[in-house]
């Protein structure tokens, strides 16, 4: 089956433990090209491989660094999802954006000053120039769930306009922030729809797993985690944890 698998913050002190598990994965899984999923026919191929999307949320200037270190050798493209306000932050303002909006509950893991700088807007036009696919992911990163409505519009839609405007290319996909089940609801998801052919939740599962489209379940992976805990992360395994909370995913979601 088809898989999307995600990342958000690597060290750059973990590269050598990201390009290890993505010449592991190559070995066993096909990676798929994030624009596959645009093909109408993509979903009739039959395969005996797992096939595996890999997505990047938040727009640290660490995942263009992974793209031009870890990726291009192996050829491997991937999907990039941008929070607009994030975009060409670095030093304390990164940091302090992180904390307040990716972080609101936690604390980031305390690194070198620079460790949490954005991609500037330059970058991310080099990752278009490169193959890959950017996503939208709101302005500043808000639990959809506690804005108002007039704010889920704002967030979701201007800043797609916005990022449009700077990258010239027609943003399709969308991952929801956070991206659980508390995060996330029936007007947000209306408005995603309304905007984008596909869009991504943080839920473990299974693509075909998913209740639409508009919100497609990943498999997170949390960097140094060891390659026998990837392999049952990509079969599933891990899954039944989340199985009453797709249920409800299944309930709200569902051929909305």
């Amino acid at each position: 089956g088809l898989v999307f698998l995600t990342l958000h913050h690597v060290d750059n002190s973990e590269f050598e433990w990201l390009c290890e598990v993505l010449d592991y994965l190559q070995h066993c899984c096909d990676f798929l090209d994030p624009k596959a999923i645009e093909n109408p026919e993509y979903t009739s191929k039959q395969t005996s491989r797992t096939q595996i999307i890999l997505t990047f949320d938040d727009g640290f200037r660490c995942h263009k660094e992974i793209a031009d270190e870890c990726l291009e050798s192996r050829n491997i493209k991937a999907l990039f999802f941008i929070p607009t306000g994030f975009v060409g932050l670095a030093g304390k303002d990164a940091l302090e954006f992180t904390q307040e909006n990716f972080f609101p509950n936690s604390k980031p893991r305390q690194l070198p000053l620079g460790s949490y700088d954005a991609m500037t807007w330059r970058e991310i036009c080099s990752l278009i120039a490169s193959g890959h696919t950017i996503g939208g992911h709101t302005g500043n990163h808000p639990q959809l769930s506690k804005i108002p409505k007039l704010d889920l519009k704002h967030e979701i839609l201007n800043s797609a306009d916005m990022l449009e405007s700077k990258i010239k290319v027609k943003v399709r996909h969308f991952a929801y922030p956070f991206g659980s089940i508390e995060t996330t609801c029936q007007s947000s998801y209306l408005v995603v729809k309304e905007r984008f052919g596909w869009a991504y939740s943080n839920i473990r599962g299974m693509f075909h797993e998913s209740p639409s489209r508009h919100f497609i379940y990943r498999q997170n992976i949390v960097p140094n985690s060891p390659v026998w805990l990837i392999k049952a992360i990509i079969e599933g395994r891990l899954d039944f944890r989340y199985r009453n909370i797709r249920k409800l995913a299944n309930l709200r979601y569902e051929n909305s």
